[in-house]
């Protein structure tokens, strides 16, 4: 019930990050009380319903800016203009990345074109290691590596 729920703010984090649903985290948090928490504890609960909020499915994507495989600096959001957009971030070392990237070729080949714009950002710090992945992995979308890579 919720007023357990009050009783701790690790159960609030732990519930949020598998709440899935907006109306859940809503009803979650107007039943939060402050009082329950110290300050810093309840700053961080407020911050991570925040996070959830701005990053829910069906939001617009912020701008996120990255390198291409070409080395030029790309805008996500430029990328994605007036489509869909599914953005994927990854890792040539996250052995369940990489086991992901198989299940979204199957995905990318059942999804027309035209509906979804498919962007995979790695978080790699090695470009040998992130271009050995790409070329292993053979993932035929739009690829890029965070901006602050290397």
């Amino acid at each position: 019930s919720t007023q357990h729920l009050q009783k701790s703010a690790a159960i609030y984090i732990a519930t949020l990050r598998w709440l899935p649903d907006q109306a859940r985290i809503q009803q979650l948090k107007q039943s939060l009380d402050s009082s329950y928490f110290e300050p810093i504890i309840w700053n961080k609960i407020k911050a991570q319903i925040q996070r959830y909020e701005d990053n829910a499915p069906g939001n617009t994507l912020p701008d996120i800016y990255a390198w291409d495989t070409d080395g030029n600096k790309v805008s996500v959001k430029q990328l994605c203009q007036n489509m869909y957009c599914y953005v994927d971030f990854w890792a040539s070392w996250c052995r369940p990345c990489r086991m992901e990237n198989r299940v979204l070729k199957e995905v990318h080949q059942q999804i027309p074109l035209d509906s979804v714009v498919f962007i995979s950002i790695s978080l790699d710090e090695s470009k040998e290691k992130w271009k050995a992945a790409l070329s292993k992995d053979q993932m035929p979308w739009y690829q890029c590596v965070g901006e602050d890579a290397w």
